[in-house]
C-alpha cells in the first residue's frame, strides 16, 4: 500500500505507475460526513474504498471483489440508515440490480432488487419523491421514457413514469431545481431544461405507460462479495 500524502501524489502515482493503471475510479460514496472514493481493478473485479478527509487519503480498506459482469452504477443511502453510503451494481447480462450496504468501510449486507430489461438505462440517483431517500432514475434506451424507482429500507418502495424526452437530449444530472429537498432531471442549460421538460405531461408525447420490468418482480441469484488480500 503506498504510503499516502496529499491527494494529488497519490493520484499521479495512479495513473503513471503499472501497478495501479488497472485501478478504475467507480464512484464517490457520500455518507453523510465525508465523501469517499472507490476504485476497482478492472482485471480482477476487486473494489477498494479511499477515505478521503481534509483534501487528504487518510485511509484504504479491501471491499472484496465481484464478477466482472456485475458494474457499479452508482451510491447512495439505500438502507434508510442515517449517515450509510451504500452501493448499487447491476448485471450486464440480466439487468438484474443489487445493493451493498456499506458501514464503517466494510460490506455489511446485500441485496437483490429484481431486473429490468437491458434497454432501460440507469439515469441517476436522488430524493425523487422528496422524503430524503436514494431512489433511482432508469431511461429506455430506445424510447426516451423515463421511470423513478423509490428505494427505501433496501427495497423498492414504488415506481412511477416520469414521461419521455427525445433521445437528443441527455440527462447531465439530478439536483433540487424546483423546491427544497426534490431532485429533478437537468439536461445542459436553464433554457434546454424547459423544453426538455415540455415533453413531459399528458398530450406532449409523454410515455403514460412505459413497458419496464418491475424491479422485484423476480428472485435473483446473487453475486456474493468474496473477500481476497488484494490492496494497492
Amino acid at each position: 500500500m503506498p504510503e499516502w500524502g496529499p491527494l494529488g501524489s497519490v493520484r499521479g502515482a495512479l495513473s503513471n505507475e503499472r501497478p495501479y493503471r488497472d485501478w478504475q475510479v467507480a464512484g464517490f460514496n457520500n455518507h453523510g460526513t465525508e465523501t469517499d472514493m472507490v476504485l476497482r481493478n478492472s482485471g480482477t473485479g476487486a473494489l477498494e474504498l479511499y477515505d478521503i478527509n481534509n483534501n487528504s487519503l487518510t485511509a484504504a480498506f479491501s471491499l472484496g471483489a465481484v464478477g466482472l459482469d456485475w458494474q457499479v452504477v452508482g451510491f447512495g443511502n439505500f438502507s434508510s440508515v442515517p449517515g450509510e453510503g451504500d452501493m448499487m451494481m447491476r448485471n450486464t447480462g440480466t439487468g438484474a440490480f443489487l445493493i451493498y450496504n456499506i458501514s464503517n468501510n466494510q460490506i455489511t449486507s446485500t441485496f437483490p432488487m429484481g431486473a429490468a430489461g437491458l434497454n432501460w438505462q440507469v439515469a441517476g440517483f436522488g430524493p425523487m419523491n422528496g422524503a430524503g431517500t436514494s431512489d433511482m432514475v432508469l431511461r429506455d434506451g430506445n424510447t426516451g421514457a423515463f421511470e423513478a424507482y423509490d428505494i427505501a429500507n433496501n427495497q423498492l418502495t414504488a415506481t412511477a413514469s416520469l414521461g419521455q424526452v427525445g433521445l437528443d437530449w441527455i440527462v447531465a444530472g439530478f439536483a433540487p431545481f424546483s423546491s427544497m429537498g426534490s431532485t429533478n432531471v437537468a439536461p445542459d442549460s436553464t433554457s434546454q431544461l424547459v423544453q426538455a421538460m415540455a415533453g413531459f405531461g399528458g398530450g406532449g408525447g409523454a410515455a403514460d405507460s412505459p413497458s419496464t420490468v418491475p424491479l422485484g418482480a423476480e428472485t435473483l441469484s446473487q453475486q456474493p462479495l468474496v473477500t481476497i488480500p488484494q490492496h494497492l
